[in-house]
């Protein structure tokens, strides 16, 4: 076998790696690649039960009721894409970006009823949240900082089996 001939098998095998690589990348991520559904999309092709995704849209002006749900404040409100609509649930205080007539992108999953439940999480991390009240005539103002850290910690079984050694330290406990 000659220098040249052994060359190209080896930049024929490192293409077809570098290939394969980057289509099963590109076929794992298939599902994932759409940054959101739209309502028309949602009720047209609807997920699996408890399969969470992304609902985009504009709030229609109007479609907002704010409620309590045990004790906790609640909100219901419509999202559309122009062509249909879907009622979408909330329990927690809803973003301060949050208006009518804007679009908003929300993460949760179709319940049986045909309304998308909205879930709104934190993920493991510090949160400053500064806060500024002014008084009603501008004169006076206080601030304050809101500060809070969530850190999950799994300790012993989750569920019914033992957490797998491989997975290392929890996330809260670093």
């Amino acid at each position: 076998m000659t220098r040249k001939r052994r060359r190209l098998i080896v930049v024929l095998a490192c293409g077809l790696g570098l290939g394969s690589a980057t289509g099963l990348s590109l076929w794992a991520l298939s599902s994932d690649v759409a940054f959101f559904s739209s309502p028309s999309q949602l009720l047209q092709q609807p997920p699996g039960p408890g399969r969470s995704v992304r609902l985009g849209g504009l709030v229609v002006a109007g479609s907002v009721t704010r409620t309590t749900e045990d004790g906790k404040p609640a909100a219901s409100f419509r999202v559309t894409d122009g062509a249909a609509s879907v009622t979408v649930n909330f329990v927690g205080i809803l973003p301060d970006l949050f208006r009518e007539g804007q679009g908003v992108v929300t993460l949760g999953s179709l319940a049986p009823d045909g309304t998308f439940r909205f879930h709104f999480r934190f993920p493991d991390a510090s949160y400053s949240i500064p806060i500024i009240a002014e008084s009603p005539d501008g004169v006076e103002q206080r601030s304050a900082s809101l500060r809070f850290e969530r850190a999950t910690a799994r300790t012993g079984d989750v569920g019914h089996t033992a957490q797998p050694a491989h997975l290392g330290t929890p996330m809260g406990k670093r």
